[in-house]
C-alpha cells in the first residue's frame, strides 16, 4: 500500500474519527465497568476530570506485525490536559 492508498483508507474508513470517538468509549465504559469505583478514572489520571481531556490524533501508520501474520492499520491519539499530553491513546 502506498502512501496514497493509505491516505484513501484513512479517509475512507473515518479513522480519524473513529479514534477519537474509540477513546470517548473508552472513557465512557470506564465509569460503567467499574461499578464499585466510580472515581477510578480519576485516582489513574490523578485527579484529572475527563471532560477537560482534549484528543487529537497524531500518527497512523499500517502496521505488519510478523509474529502473528497480521496487516493493520493503527492509529495513535495524544491526550492533551492544559496543554500537556497526559496520555497516548492507540
Amino acid at each position: 500500500m502506498n502512501t496514497e492508498e493509505l491516505k484513501q483508507f484513512i479517509k475512507t474508513h473515518r479513522v480519524i474519527e473513529q479514534t477519537i470517538d474509540g477513546f470517548w468509549n473508552y472513557i465512557n465504559n470506564w465509569k460503567t465497568d467499574n461499578p464499585d469505583n466510580p472515581d477510578s478514572f480519576l485516582k489513574a489520571f490523578d485527579g484529572i476530570d475527563p471532560t477537560s481531556l482534549e484528543v487529537s490524533v497524531k500518527k497512523i501508520s499500517l502496521t505488519i506485525n510478523y509474529l502473528f501474520e497480521d496487516e493493520y492499520v493503527q492509529s495513535y491519539a495524544s491526550i492533551h490536559h492544559n496543554g500537556t499530553e497526559v496520555a497516548v491513546y492507540t
